[in-house]
């Protein structure tokens, strides 16, 4: 795998290099990279611990949103269960927006969800 061309850090593209005789731990440390820069992601969109960000994102099966959403809605490590997870994907899923044909319809649309929105939070 020629990596000389790709846009990645310095020390990420070092140490691809260095497993560059084994492909299988290139693959395996490029999915720890990635891991961890989305817990990190999560942790600096949060206050949660790296420990607790992992833990959010385990039980989200990696996703993001809902991890963010699920620390935002008040759940901690020890409050956290199925039916919280459940509920925070379907907010999730049901938040379709619709194209707006006109500047109008666009502007009223983004009212009612910010609206929306608002009435959720309180």
């Amino acid at each position: 795998m020629d990596i000389s061309n790709i846009n990645l850090p310095e020390e990420l593209k070092q140490n691809l290099i260095d497993l560059s005789g084994n492909k299988e731990k290139q693959l395996e440390y490029i999915r720890d990279y990635r891991k961890n820069q989305i817990i990190d992601m999560v942790c600096r969109q949060t206050e949660l611990s790296k420990e607790d960000a992992e833990y959010f994102l385990n039980k989200t099966n990696g996703d993001v949103v809902t991890a963010i959403r699920l620390y935002m809605n008040g759940e901690t490590r020890e409050t956290l269960n199925r039916k919280s997870v459940i509920e925070a994907v379907k907010q999730k899923s049901n938040r379709t927006v619709q194209h707006a044909k006109t500047i109008n319809q666009q502007i009223y649309q983004e009212l009612r969800h910010f609206m929306d929105r608002c009435s959720y939070q309180n």
